[in-house]
């Protein structure tokens, strides 16, 4: 099997070397991105970044399947004329109809956005207008910046599976906004799950580019709300906002269950004030951040952590799309997370090969999933790679 050349994302930083905080944002970007080098068993997305300038070798456009070039644009920067002819050049060359590669100017001072009449074209990320200290305009960026990458791999696996799109159809595409569906129950005693739903509803709205699905606006008079609510599942990022009564509801444990079914990008909002009766099972193995009606302020967290699992899927389907040829030939079934019991009714009546994304799941796992079904093979993407 002749193996991609090029990774699905590739990301080039911009920082002028007198930005006095260019380091440590580079190396947080890196951290993002890539992997924090001081956690070796951390979550890695494996995407490169390099810093690019004037003085280092050129941006590379072919670099990866779609290239983000994000630009720290401080004052030291918009103030040296011959950075801002270099910029422009950049920046123009990634001016493309095909969009597989967009500059993400971050407004460090108000100053860069009248550097240049080419770059000024492009919308800033607005850092100087944002609130908060460091720590919250850095998680809103890296947010941001994931949420813009993952506009790009949408429009790439768009534009490959359907080679003869028109350009203008793959640009409306791309305008879209990710929707995330809020599941959540309405029968906590003290109006818990409905409270945060609608703060972070509210969150969503103010100006952050994103649609969500929330029952209580979001069902058409005149249209079956069961069927309305499956179609919003299957085509969202899915939060589940667990209260105390939310594994108790049918309607919360079928949003689950369909989410599961579907493969979409999913992550557990955990609300619990008392106790759960009973946990519900389906929603294991997937990232659980801590939440409470008195904490508005890691409203953002959920949120980034929710997009960072969109740009986890679409990477995901983006390698997948690489190597689709050889995994039809090897009859392949593809799972956007590491595999759990259910994953089993995606598969192939009387077994077949497994494919999960890295890293390959704990011995103890695949242990009973050989007893459950033995005629099942796991493998993760790496490992499937090697052998194939």
């Amino acid at each position: 099997m002749t193996l991609p050349a090029r990774p699905p994302l590739a990301v080039f930083v911009v920082r002028h070397p007198d930005f006095a905080g260019g380091e440590a944002m580079e190396n947080r970007l890196l951290a993002h991105f890539t992997g924090d080098p001081d956690r070796a068993l951390g979550e890695r997305l494996g995407v490169p970044v390099e810093r690019r300038g004037p003085d280092t070798i050129p941006v590379d456009l072919q670099g990866g399947e779609t290239v983000a070039v994000v630009v720290l644009a401080d004052a030291a920067l918009a103030g040296d004329r011959a950075w801002v002819t270099w910029l422009e050049g950049v920046v123009g060359a990634c001016d493309t109809s095909d969009l597989r590669a967009r500059p993400f100017l971050v407004c460090l001072d108000k100053s860069a956005l009248s550097m240049s009449p080419t770059v000024g074209r492009f919308n800033f990320l607005r850092w100087d207008q944002w609130e908060g200290d460091n720590a919250a305009k850095t998680l809103r960026m890296l947010t941001d910046l994931d949420y813009q990458c993952c506009r790009m791999l949408r429009a790439w696996i768009s534009q490959r599976a359907e080679r003869n799109r028109a350009c203008r159809d793959a640009f409306a595409e791309y305008l879209c906004n990710v929707q995330l569906f809020l599941s959540h129950s309405k029968h906590d005693g003290d109006g818990t799950g409905g409270t945060l739903a609608t703060a972070i509803r509210n969150h969503l709205h103010q100006g952050s580019g994103y649609d969500s699905f929330f029952d209580v606006h979001d069902i058409p008079a005149g249209l079956p709300f069961d069927t309305v609510l499956m179609h919003n599942v299957r085509r969202s990022a899915f939060l589940a906002i667990v209260t105390d009564s939310y594994s108790s509801r049918e309607w919360c444990r079928r949003e689950v269950i369909e989410a599961k079914r579907a493969g979409v990008p999913m992550v557990v909002a955990h609300a619990v004030t008392d106790r759960e009766e009973r946990s519900f099972p389906y929603l294991g193995n997937v990232p659980v951040v801590r939440l409470d009606t008195d904490q508005a302020d890691r409203i953002p967290l959920v949120v980034g952590r929710l997009i960072r699992e969109v740009l986890k899927d679409h990477l995901w389907r983006c390698r997948c799309a690489l190597v689709r040829a050889a995994a039809k030939r090897a009859k392949v079934t593809f799972v956007p997370r590491t595999p759990e019991l259910m994953a089993l009714a995606a598969v192939r009546r009387g077994g077949g090969l497994v494919v999960y994304p890295d890293p390959p799941m704990a011995e103890e796992e695949s242990r009973l999933f050989n007893e459950v079904a033995p005629r099942v093979r796991l493998l993760s993407f790496t490992q499937w790679l090697a052998q194939a």
